[in-house]
């Protein structure tokens, strides 16, 4: 019943973005991995004394 759906030519499908660009995931990963490597070498290399 009603009108029959047709497509509209001016309307297209917007492809979606995801909310954080991939830049800022790739920083997020560095950054975290680069903490966490700084951490182990300070362990295993301070090894307790207070260089920092």
């Amino acid at each position: 019943m009603g009108k029959p759906q047709t497509n509209v030519p001016g309307k297209k499908e917007k492809k979606e973005k995801p909310p954080i660009s991939p830049f800022w995931v790739y920083m997020l990963i560095f950054v975290v991995c680069g903490g966490v490597l700084f951490e182990l070498v300070r362990m295993i290399v301070g090894a307790g004394s207070s260089f920092f």
